[in-house]
């Protein structure tokens, strides 16, 4: 079992930093897993729970939605062959997990009623949000516009499921924010990582793994790793897959995300694992500062979403990069579109800049992964993947 101090000694006297102390004295150590939860989701004082102004060019961190509404343009493409293969029906549910600031929303829902009216009027859009403010801020957002009776909250997916036949479930930079077991090689052996204090301070300590799925899960993990070796398993997101086909009767599922393929993930070069914090737009590798105040992420494994997925019907539609995703939409298309514009020079050069920053390979293109799951269907080939499909990597 190792020791490692990690926290600085001027944070220790947050309010957050004092809920996460008094509840290890209470009950002992704590995975880490459950410190990145209480982190990032506790109700009053966690980082997405506490203030509405973390995302977007102001706060941490932003996402393809706050780069250019071409993105949620691309996706309502993307809907628009969803529905015709779901036979069109006359509710389409779209259901969004974590809808932020509700960009995406706004950008799909705006961009069908401008040039799929017909889907504009069948769109059911049910947004699942944990955070009180993002929710609020949401809310607020479509007050008054033509999108507003479109958009309804949801507790859960199983909730908002219960209702309809058929759905699209979508997701963006949703699975990288959730709670994931930090593990570490030790003695040709994996252990967990824990939190625990000492005095004021809080401490890392490794054990035996917190539960028989989290050791499954690494039982099957292959490759060359010696000690030292520091990952991630995110077992909410499978658990979260699991939910989704368990009671989706027929639809699709898009994820969006950045992440890599297991073997890619679980690389012997990837010593220290994916785990990332954002403050301010910069990021840094320590979670035990500005708790609650600072994002926490760690990368996507996409072949464990899709071996999750098929284990109970969820079946792989296609992955590919962010880049070949919105170019088999069309993306190039809307670029030459608005080149022919007549707008002014200036505001033109903006909108060229963002939009490639979108799918140029060195940019955002090639850092964000798509992936796309069905169900009750028979495996559609969709423009999504015309350009490339990349399944084979899974």
């Amino acid at each position: 079992m190792t020791h490692i101090v990690v926290n600085n000694a001027q944070d220790m006297h947050t309010d957050l930093t004092k809920v996460i102390r008094q509840r290890i004295n209470l009950e002992g150590k704590i995975s880490f897993r459950d410190f990145m939860e209480i982190a990032l989701y506790h109700p009053t004082l966690g980082y997405y729970c506490s203030s509405n102004d973390r995302i977007g060019w102001e706060g941490d961190f932003y996402t393809s939605p706050d780069v250019h509404a071409v993105f949620g343009l691309s996706i309502m493409k993307q809907l628009v062959e969803m529905s015709y293969l779901l036979n069109n029906p006359v509710k389409f549910t779209i259901i969004e997990l974590g809808a932020g600031k509700g960009n995406l929303c706004t950008q799909i829902l705006s961009a069908a009623l401008e040039r799929e009216p017909s889907l504009f009027d069948r769109i059911n859009y049910v947004i699942i949000e944990k955070s009180s403010p993002l929710r609020e801020y949401q809310r607020q957002c479509f007050k008054s516009t033509p999108l507003e009776e479109k958009v309804t909250w949801a507790d859960n997916i199983s909730s908002a499921l219960t209702e309809t036949d058929s759905a699209v479930i979508i997701s963006n930079e949703f699975f990288d924010a959730l709670p994931v077991h930090l593990v570490r090689r030790e003695m040709n052996e994996w252990e967990e990582v824990y939190v625990a204090t000492r005095g004021d301070e809080l401490l890392e300590e490794t054990g035996q793994p917190s539960s028989d799925d989290l050791s499954t899960y690494l039982s099957k993990l292959e490759g060359d790793f010696h000690d030292g070796y520091t990952t991630e398993v995110n077992l909410d997101a499978l658990s979260i897959i699991k939910v989704i086909a368990e009671h989706l009767r027929h639809g699709f599922v898009l994820s969006v995300d950045y992440g890599y393929p297991r073997a890619d993930y679980y690389s012997p070069q990837r010593v220290e694992g994916t785990l990332l914090c954002y403050h301010k737009h910069r990021t840094n590798d320590n979670p035990y500062q500005n708790i609650g105040q600072q994002d926490i992420t760690a990368h996507v494994d996409f072949t464990s979403l899709a071996e999750a997925g098929r284990e109970v019907g969820l079946e792989l539609t296609g992955y590919c990069e962010q880049l070949h995703f919105l170019m088999g939409l069309g993306i190039v298309e809307e670029l030459e579109k608005l080149e022919n514009s007549e707008d002014d020079t200036a505001l033109l050069f903006q909108h060229k800049q963002a939009i490639k920053s979108l799918f140029m390979p060195d940019s955002m293109g090639s850092v964000f992964k798509v992936l796309i799951q069905h169900k009750g269907l028979e495996k559609p080939a969709l423009k999504a993947f015309s350009f490339k499909d990349l399944s084979h990597r899974l």
